[in-house]
């Protein structure tokens, strides 16, 4: 399955349009996860630009925490993306390398 982006309203939606064909309440112990991956998996992916951005240790409030150079939003444990503005994170360095003044 691959992993991107889609809207969380979508998805509710197809969730319920899903579990709706089970009306009655012994027939809605019949829904199962797999029913509601199912529905999930029909959802189209969002189409938008992808931000990115890295992770900035913040050294002065809580020295081993980090923050997104995009949104600035805190985290303790800095992962591929943003659980705030979902940039996608790169390396510092890299992004230094690459406006660097040869």
């Amino acid at each position: 399955m691959k992993d991107d982006a889609i809207s969380r309203q979508m998805a509710i939606e197809a969730i319920r349009a899903s579990a709706s064909k089970y009306t009655g309440f012994m027939e809605m112990e019949m829904y199962t996860d797999d029913d509601a991956v199912e529905a999930i998996e029909g959802v189209p992916p969002v189409q938008s630009e992808q931000k990115e951005g890295w992770w900035e240790e913040d050294k002065q409030e809580w020295p081993g925490r980090y923050r997104c150079s995009e949104c600035r939003r805190p985290v303790w444990f800095p992962e591929n993306f943003c659980p705030n503005c979902g940039a996608k994170m790169r390396r510092k360095e890299l992004n230094e390398q690459n406006f660097s003044s040869d």
